[in-house]
């Protein structure tokens, strides 16, 4: 009796969320190891210093080299990968561990959002 109890119920399939495809996954996967032994050579018993405006402007060029081809970088977003830059040349230039961690976490975030923006997601402009 259990098992016609279990039976008679009608199975509902989850939906299936929709993923998109990576259609250039070989140059995602050539590009993530190259940056891994840039980074590597760069950041390996080093302290932080000119080796972070590198990194994060490879970081920057290569999202930009993976990314769609379509015109997807809105004029309200072109500013995060210049300011990326320029708060990673403050941390390499300044002395103090407070500012240069600072620095280093602002560089990272506004560099998150350049790949983001270049990914095609509106970053500044968010419709709210």
């Amino acid at each position: 009796m259990a098992s016609e109890a279990l039976t008679s119920v009608p199975a509902t399939a989850a939906p299936v969320a929709w993923r998109p495809a990576i259609r250039a996954a070989g140059r995602v996967v050539a590009v993530a190891a190259l940056l891994g032994l840039i980074g590597q050579l760069l950041f390996f018993d080093v302290g932080l210093g000119i080796n972070l405006p590198i990194a994060i402007g490879l970081l920057l060029a290569g999202g930009w080299f993976v990314r769609r081809r379509t015109p997807s970088l809105m004029s309200p977003d072109a500013w995060l990968a210049p300011a990326a830059l320029l708060f990673a040349a403050f941390a390499a230039l300044r002395a103090d561990p407070t500012i240069v961690f600072l620095d280093l976490l602002t560089a990272l975030a506004l560099a998150g959002g350049a790949l983001a923006a270049l990914g095609g997601l509106r970053v500044v402009a968010r419709p709210f």
